[in-house]
């Protein structure tokens, strides 16, 4: 509450002058196409909310900085960065009026450590990475970097080609038997090796043995 009039914050924070500011929702389940609809309508609310408490802090910064006690600096251009954290996860790395959409885990692994594994291989005492995202190396690429990782999650990097359909037949007694199958949407088994080609938001930091690694797998085409 201020002077100005009053708006209910649930996610703001801020990291030197980077200020984010963030809508949460719980939407405990999406089971049905009607159920993903009202959801997304309610995201697109969260947007709205968004989009209007971002006003409300722009025109009220140095007042509200004194509110929380934060050290307002005059020679200082703060950056917003706006979200709608969704703890159901559904419609994550989708945007609503631009303002993308995580999870908690999304969000809390860019603060956790500034590497996200891209490419790890089964050894004999564990699981070796030998690829990984760095995200960032100092306080500048941190808040330089938050809103694109926040729009392009590397945990989300997977392309529409990255998937494919497979089809599992039951078994069945005779001809007359009911004959079921069902349909699973999975990433193809090919896709590890031929992910590190791509384009990439963030730079990719290799293993010293990444070659030699790499030549000893047998990656299915």
């Amino acid at each position: 509450k201020i002077n100005a009039g009053e708006e209910e914050f649930y996610l703001l924070t801020r990291i030197d002058d980077l200020v984010i500011i963030g809508e949460c929702k719980s939407i405990v389940t999406t089971d049905s196409e009607i159920s993903k609809y009202r959801t997304s309508e309610i995201l697109q609310h969260a947007s709205a909310q968004v989009i209007r408490k971002t006003k409300f802090l722009n025109d009220n910064l140095e007042n509200i900085f004194d509110n929380l006690k934060w050290k307002y600096e005059h020679n200082k251009k703060y950056n917003i960065v706006q979200c709608i954290v969704n703890s159901g996860k559904v419609f994550v790395g989708h945007k609503f009026n631009d303002i993308p959409v995580v999870d908690e885990d999304i969000l809390r692994s860019y603060f956790d450590s500034s590497m996200i594994n891209l490419l790890s291989i089964p050894k004999k005492d564990g699981i070796k990475t030998i690829a990984y995202y760095e995200l960032y190396n100092d306080l500048n690429e941190f808040k330089d970097n938050f809103s694109i990782y926040l729009s392009s999650p590397p945990q989300l990097s997977e392309s529409r080609d990255s998937y494919e359909y497979y089809d599992w037949n039951f078994p069945f007694f005779n001809e007359n038997s009911f004959k079921i199958s069902k349909r699973y949407f999975v990433l193809k088994e090919s896709e590890e090796h031929r992910r590190m080609n791509r384009e990439h938001k963030f730079r990719v930091i290799k293993s010293a043995d990444y070659d030699d690694e790499i030549a000893n797998i047998n990656f299915l085409s």
